[in-house]
């Protein structure tokens, strides 16, 4: 685990250039894996108890594709800028996060947990439907062959797809019973 001493910072500020391997980075309850060396790039500097880190990440995330479920390589590459603030107990008051408060992040103890922030990173970074190809042909209804592999071999009639069906009941429907006279 890479942790920033914030008594170093008293000094000057904290270059970190570095590849991290991905078994440092804990990515066991997450939707994607890291198989290769991170890169980060990093400076730490103090401003009374605020910290301030600035540079970029790079890596690799495998994951799932939304359409086709196969595994795909997503590149990550992102420029990093967040304030690191004390953690104070929590108060009982609900109070309004401002634009600044979304890019804050909390330390605990002496210390700022470098690869819990990557983790992080890279999670924010994951799109919400990640796609193996922008024109993903995702899986048939019917017999689930990926058709982005090969074309369907089930024998399906194209009137038993769920939107046929849709189709066919629209046909069959009297919009003059409803058209106002």
């Amino acid at each position: 685990m890479r942790k920033i001493n914030i008594q170093e910072l008293e000094k000057g500020p904290v270059y970190l250039q570095e590849e991290r391997p991905p078994h440092q980075i804990d990515t066991q309850d997450l939707p994607f894996r890291i198989e290769k060396n991170v890169w980060i790039d990093l400076e730490f500097r103090r401003q009374k108890k605020n910290i301030f880190a600035l540079g970029s990440l790079r890596g690799e995330m495998i994951t799932n594709c939304a359409r086709c479920l196969a595994e795909f390589i997503l590149p990550v590459q992102m420029r990093i800028q967040v304030r690191f603030c004390p953690k104070v107990p929590p108060t009982s008051t609900l109070q309004e996060l401002s634009e600044q408060d979304l890019d804050v992040c909390y330390y605990e103890k002496d210390f700022i947990d470098v690869d819990a922030h990557i983790r992080e990173n890279f999670l924010l970074s994951l799109p919400i439907k990640p796609l193996c190809q922008e024109d993903c042909a995702g899986l048939c209804q019917s017999c689930g062959q990926n058709l982005n592999l090969s074309s369907c071999t089930c024998a399906r009639e194209k009137s038993s797809l769920p939107s046929s069906r849709l189709g066919n009941l629209l046909k069959n429907l009297d919009f003059s019973k409803h058209s106002a006279s």
